[in-house]
């Protein structure tokens, strides 16, 4: 995966990112990060950031990491810092939405697990089946645990099309995720990086 630099909204032209002064800032922190880790005999992998060039080039560089099993791209606004959160400075890129949701049901076929039943913090409840292997399906993740699952876009009945199970999650803090959470925003900000007609044709 590698990260491509985009404008924000505020600038006046796609073709652009950091500017040589931001941009040696950035790499003099990597540089200081790097000793330090290697210090510590810790891995660490620096990424360059590219700059965006417009729609055609973004999907082409989707497409490339797609092709080597990576998800996709982030687009960061230029000089913009780090945030521990969810963050309208750094915006994921990917072919698919991927979001959390709570274990709370199953659905058997033949006395064999079919699909769980998923609920997602506003309360729309699914059923996802794709993605289970054969040892989920005979120990299934347990009612009340938080899973991890991937989908194409939202149905005109508000459900997640194409869900695919991808991984039970040990690391979240549900309720904080929940607190967070605003699916309308979260799809707005990945269908606009994806590159439709007004992201990167933004103005001033």
């Amino acid at each position: 995966r590698f990260f491509a630099s985009c404008p924000p909204a505020s600038t006046s032209t796609v073709n652009c990112g950091p500017d040589d002064s931001s941009f040696n800032v950035a790499f003099d922190w990597y540089a200081h990060v790097r000793m330090i880790m290697h210090g510590l005999k810790l891995p660490m992998l620096l990424v360059k950031q590219v700059r965006c060039q417009g729609r055609e080039h973004l999907m082409s560089r989707l497409s490339e990491v797609e092709s080597y099993g990576g998800e996709g791209l982030m687009l960061r606004a230029p000089a913009s810092r780090y945030e521990g959160k969810r963050s309208d400075t750094l915006l994921k890129v990917k072919g698919f939405f991927d979001e959390e949701a709570k274990v709370v049901g199953y659905k058997r076929s033949g006395g064999q697990l079919f699909s769980l039943l998923l609920r997602s913090p506003d309360g729309v409840e699914f059923y996802c089946g794709s993605g289970l292997t054969d040892a989920l399906r005979q120990r299934p993740p347990p009612i009340g645990a938080v899973v991890t699952f991937k989908f194409q876009e939202r149905t005109v009945s508000d459900l997640p099309r194409f869900p695919v199970f991808l991984a039970q999650r040990h690391d979240l803090d549900y309720e904080q995720y929940s607190r967070e959470y605003s699916r309308k925003s979260q799809l707005n900000r990945a269908i606009t990086a994806l590159a439709t007609e007004d992201v990167l044709r933004t103005s001033a």
